[in-house]
């Protein structure tokens, strides 16, 4: 999960780069809070889901699916209802943030595919 998490970082800043150069800040404003929402979210699981496995406890497992989403709800809603930096943040671009975490988790399964087939 670190190797998804740090490519997903480096991934972002590259892109978020590219589009506060060569578009407008505001889209890499969007970007940029769409990948750190989701980044929270990958963190915020992975350790979560960590301790309800060590524990074995079914209602932790559940408060936290409630409480996570109540707060991502809440972080969504205060995002698109304030300026951030200065900025309004464009639904499309925020939802590319988020929807990026997929080139990461396909790279890390490529090289842990040809990494299987190699010791075979």
């Amino acid at each position: 999960m670190k190797l998804v998490i740090g490519l997903y970082l480096i991934f972002a800043l590259i892109v978020s780069t590219f589009l506060w150069y060569y578009d407008t800040q505001q889209n890499s404003v969007s970007y940029l809070l769409g990948t750190l929402i989701m980044l929270g979210n990958l963190s915020a699981l992975t350790y979560m889901w960590k301790l309800v496995f060590s524990k074995k406890l079914i209602a932790l497992s559940t408060s936290i699916i409630v409480i996570k989403y109540a707060i991502l709800a809440f972080l969504i809603y205060f995002i698109f209802s304030r300026p951030v930096l200065g900025f309004e943040v464009s639904v499309i671009w925020f939802c590319l943030g988020i929807f990026s975490l997929i080139f990461p988790a396909l790279i890390k399964s490529v090289i842990f595919k040809d990494k299987e087939q190699s010791e075979a």
